[in-house]
């Protein structure tokens, strides 16, 4: 909305409830809301600014507190992150990786391939089935990625997350070791996985789109470019993709033969998120 006066003035004369409706009607259908887990804090930061009608006006941030909330995926909301889960999509990143100590003294260092939790946060013994108990005058052994995977799984806006999953490739990598261990425990499943591939050093802005990366065999032959710029990249996507389907169709094999369910229904898909592009 412009920030003329004349319009202002203009605008606060309408009926509180006809202003309500622009303010609303205001609202993008849909966004893409990146955040990241920050390894030091284990805490989570949002990588775009509130959503618009949030920071026009009084009136107007009171009417986007009706529609979105702060994001609920640890002990405390994410500072400054707001989504309405209806119509947002929530894209994780991480730099951590399955054996990540960065960032963990070597005193932290216990069994092979166990961690104490990171400094910043503090996990009780009481957790679900999905993190291994400690043996007894033994620290609690979490490595990032289990932090993360137990935030997506006990939070209100991490359950919503999880059916229809948006990671980048690491982070999947990192926690899918730990989801298959404990997939016939727990009782939110993964669905589908969009592995999110970032590209261009543009800014992160609402405006942001996910396109799917296709595989060569799904463009038509008159269609296929003979190079592109990411093509390399998309292969390795492609790649990754029919790498975790397949590990799922193992794993199923296994359970069916020994007589367990059948938990691991993911589908698996590769998107691109080009921070030079942008939707007006």
């Amino acid at each position: 909305m412009s920030s003329s006066p004349t319009v202002f003035r203009l605008f606060n004369k309408l009926p509180p409830e006809i202003r309500s409706q622009i303010w609303r009607a205001s609202v993008p259908d849909h966004r893409i809301v990146p955040i990241k887990y920050q390894r030091n804090t284990c805490s989570y930061v949002p990588r775009i600014g509130p959503p618009a009608i949030l920071q026009v006006n009084q009136e107007s941030h009171q009417e986007g507190l009706a529609i979105y909330h702060d994001l609920r995926l640890e002990p405390v909301p994410v500072k400054d992150c707001y989504v309405d889960l209806t119509r947002d999509i929530v894209y994780l990143k991480t730099s951590v990786r399955e054996d990540d100590i960065a960032l963990l003294p070597v005193s932290n260092i216990g069994r092979r391939g166990r961690f104490a939790s990171p400094p910043g946060r503090q996990i009780h013994a009481s957790l679900p089935p999905m993190v291994e108990e400690p043996e007894e005058d033994e620290a609690l052994p979490l490595l990032h990625s289990k932090i993360i995977l137990y935030d997506l799984l006990n939070s209100v806006d991490g359950e919503a997350m999880l059916p229809n999953l948006h990671v980048n490739s690491g982070t999947w990598s990192a926690i899918w070791r730990y989801y298959r261990y404990r997939r016939h425990r727990l009782s939110v499943k993964v669905r589908h996985v969009v592995l999110v591939y970032e590209r261009g050093s543009g800014p992160l802005c609402e405006s942001l789109q996910l396109k799917p990366i296709l595989g060569h065999d799904e463009v038509p032959a008159e269609e296929r470019p003979p190079y592109y710029p990411y093509y390399g990249e998309d292969r390795i996507a492609n790649k990754m993709s029919r790498s975790f389907r397949s590990n799922c169709m193992a794993i199923n094999r296994k359970d069916q033969c020994n007589g367990l369910p059948l938990v691991l229904n993911i589908t698996f898909e590769a998107k691109s998120l080009n921070r030079d592009e942008r939707v007006d």
